[in-house]
């Protein structure tokens, strides 16, 4: 017989659990305790994609069936962490960003998601011309703005 033994419980909630132990003798006892088994959290947030030099808002909708949850571990992809519930964060580039965010109830039980792709696009290059003219003349202006990294400017 297995003297510490595991063993997965089908859903949360309290289950007695019970111990018999026999000497060499046969000497027996008997114990039974309660034990709780707490549900886990089920990890989730939404974000909005931003322009650089914009906020990108991140917003936890993480969930547990009882209890509660206590802590938010965020790595946002760029060096920078948070330990706030909906955190701001302000990226220093334009690009792609993947964002894990770990959750752990009252009762020390986590989970975590990660999302990748989260896009910080970049600010347009704003340009037209020209900008001498001769009074009393019509005057064409055209657009030349450009983005980096193949993004299109909307005009």
């Amino acid at each position: 017989v297995n003297p510490s033994p595991d063993h997965d419980y089908p859903s949360d909630g309290v289950y007695n659990v019970e111990l018999i132990v026999s000497t060499a003798s046969s000497c027996n006892d008997t114990l039974v305790k309660s034990v709780t088994i707490h549900p886990m959290p089920v990890a989730d947030f939404n974000y909005v994609n931003s322009c650089y030099l914009d906020t990108v808002q991140f917003t936890d909708n993480s969930t547990v069936t009882s209890g509660t949850i206590d802590q938010w571990d965020w790595d946002l992809g760029n060096a920078q962490t948070s330990i706030d519930q909906n955190p701001k964060e302000a990226y220093g580039s334009e690009g792609l960003y993947d964002v894990e965010l770990i959750v752990t109830t009252n009762n020390s039980c986590s989970d975590t998601i990660a999302k990748s792709g989260i896009e910080v696009w970049p600010l347009p290059n704003v340009n037209f011309g020209p900008t001498s003219v001769c009074l009393n003349f019509a005057t064409q202006f055209t657009d030349s703005s450009t983005v980096s990294n193949n993004f299109t400017a909307n005009n």
